[in-house]
């Protein structure tokens, strides 16, 4: 997750999904994933889960709205 750098690994981390992979022994995470189409015009989604306060954080940070 470092490559996302500090904020979104930082974030990702406090999710209740990847705290509970780790108390399972999980080495790999769902809390990222990314849907790509087949169609290279067409853009990819890339969703990530994140605990609530960091993600409260980064809509801040980045300004975004919630719905």
């Amino acid at each position: 997750m470092s490559c996302l750098g500090e904020t979104l690994s930082s974030a990702i981390q406090t999710s209740q999904q990847w705290k509970w992979e780790r108390s399972i022994g999980g080495l790999t995470t769902d809390c990222l994933n990314a849907m790509a189409p087949k169609n290279r015009s067409q853009d990819i989604s890339v969703n990530l889960l994140v605990g609530f306060e960091k993600g409260t954080q980064l809509i801040e940070e980045l300004q975004l709205v919630p719905r």
